[in-house]
Protein backbone atom coordinates (compact mmCIF):
# COMPACT_ATOMS: atom_id res chain seq x y z
CA UNK A 1 0.00 0.00 0.00
CA UNK A 2 1.51 3.74 -0.58
CA UNK A 3 2.49 5.48 2.24
CA UNK A 4 0.40 8.32 1.75
CA UNK A 5 -3.01 6.00 1.84
CA UNK A 6 -1.44 3.77 4.33
CA UNK A 7 -0.89 6.95 6.75
CA UNK A 8 -4.55 8.17 6.11
CA UNK A 9 -6.23 4.51 6.90
CA UNK A 10 -4.33 4.37 9.98
CA UNK A 11 -5.85 7.78 11.12
CA UNK A 12 -9.12 6.35 10.42
CA UNK A 13 -8.78 3.22 11.86
CA UNK A 14 -7.33 5.15 15.45
CA UNK A 15 -11.37 6.82 14.84
CA UNK A 16 -12.46 3.49 15.08
CA UNK A 17 -13.21 1.97 11.30
CA UNK A 18 -12.51 -1.51 10.70
CA UNK A 19 -9.42 -1.83 8.89
CA UNK A 20 -11.02 -3.07 5.33
CA UNK A 21 -13.27 0.62 5.30
CA UNK A 22 -10.43 2.59 6.31
CA UNK A 23 -8.26 1.46 3.40
CA UNK A 24 -11.31 1.50 0.88
CA UNK A 25 -12.26 5.44 2.43
CA UNK A 26 -8.37 6.29 2.01
CA UNK A 27 -8.50 5.33 -1.44
CA UNK A 28 -11.87 6.88 -2.12
CA UNK A 29 -10.24 10.35 -0.55
CA UNK A 30 -7.30 10.09 -2.42
CA UNK A 31 -8.89 9.86 -5.65
CA UNK A 32 -11.29 13.07 -4.62
CA UNK A 33 -7.92 14.95 -3.87
CA UNK A 34 -5.99 13.64 -6.92
CA UNK A 35 -9.02 15.18 -8.83
CA UNK A 36 -8.50 18.34 -7.66
CA UNK A 37 -11.08 18.18 -4.36
CA UNK A 38 -8.45 19.49 -1.55
CA UNK A 39 -9.76 22.68 -2.24
CA UNK A 40 -6.72 23.41 -4.97
CA UNK A 41 -3.66 22.63 -3.10
CA UNK A 42 -1.42 21.85 -5.37
CA UNK A 43 1.12 19.76 -3.25
CA UNK A 44 -1.99 17.66 -1.89
CA UNK A 45 -3.42 16.88 -5.57
CA UNK A 46 0.47 15.92 -6.55
CA UNK A 47 1.07 13.49 -3.30
CA UNK A 48 -2.41 12.23 -4.42
CA UNK A 49 -2.07 11.63 -7.38
CA UNK A 50 1.66 9.95 -6.98
CA UNK A 51 -0.09 7.33 -4.13
CA UNK A 52 -3.33 6.57 -6.50
CA UNK A 53 -0.28 5.87 -9.53
CA UNK A 54 1.31 3.53 -7.09
CA UNK A 55 -2.39 2.29 -6.01
CA UNK A 56 -2.75 1.58 -9.20
CA UNK A 57 0.24 0.05 -10.72
CA UNK A 58 0.31 -2.52 -7.22
CA UNK A 59 -3.13 -3.35 -7.85
CA UNK A 60 -2.95 -4.46 -11.37
CA UNK A 61 -0.11 -5.86 -10.34
CA UNK A 62 -1.77 -8.47 -8.14
CA UNK A 63 -4.20 -9.22 -10.89
CA UNK A 64 -2.10 -10.18 -13.12
CA UNK A 65 -0.49 -12.84 -10.70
Amino acid sequence: MPPYIRRISRHLKRKGMTESHAIAMAVNTVKRWARGGANGKHDTVAKAQAALEQWNAKRLKSKAT
